[in-house]
């Protein structure tokens, strides 16, 4: 999981740093979809940590704090999605997909 993880992250920091000449937008679109990986990945190795039978209450505030920050990204992500898809899908719709996709992150903490 971890070499999967880094191996998304590389990949998103390649495309922010990549400038593209043509179909702008559209590059936008990769480069939100691997910070929505980034995101999804970093959950899961949380929801994998916790799981663990290695699991003890001192590591609690670090995994709160690991899924507070990924919410906090979550909402730029969030804002990113709805502007790059706004004239293909009806802005309720793509409410509703951020809300779903946070979903877990939301119940996480909760």
């Amino acid at each position: 999981m971890e070499s999967l993880t880094d191996s998304i992250i590389w990949a998103s920091k390649e495309l922010k740093a990549l400038t593209p000449t043509k179909n702008k937008e559209e590059f936008e679109h990769y480069r939100l979809m691997a910070d929505i990986r980034v995101q999804y990945l970093g959950f899961l190795n949380i929801e994998r940590q916790v799981n663990s039978e290695s699991f003890s209450r001192e590591e609690i505030p670090i995994v709160l704090k690991r899924l507070r920050l990924l919410l906090n990204n979550a909402n730029p992500i969030s804002q990113r999605f709805i502007e790059l898809n706004q004239g293909s899908f009806y802005l309720p719709e793509l409410k509703e997909e951020n809300q779903l996709r946070n979903a877990r992150f939301i119940r996480s903490i909760v």
